[in-house]
């Protein structure tokens, strides 16, 4: 299949690794296989995702200079 250009077999083939999403650069696949971790949206820059992902721990904002959010969170 290497030899015959057939991506979408081995799209099938490296599916749960990655490998081959990374490779094709597909994000689409790869946001859906690293959207619990986070690890897509740092690489992509996905604010917005990363927000969600972090708003308890409040790292996000601390990274971003995010002061003001910073305080709606500790305020208590």
């Amino acid at each position: 299949m290497l030899v015959q250009g057939d991506l979408w077999a081995l799209r099938e083939i490296y599916a749960r690794s990655g490998r081959f999403m990374r490779a094709q650069g597909d994000l689409c696949a790869l946001r859906e296989i690293y959207a619990r971790s986070g690890r897509f949206m740092r690489a992509q820059g996905d604010l917005c995702a990363l927000r969600k992902t972090y708003a308890r721990s409040g790292r996000l904002m601390r990274a971003q200079g995010g002061l003001y959010a910073l305080k709606n969170m500790y305020v208590r």
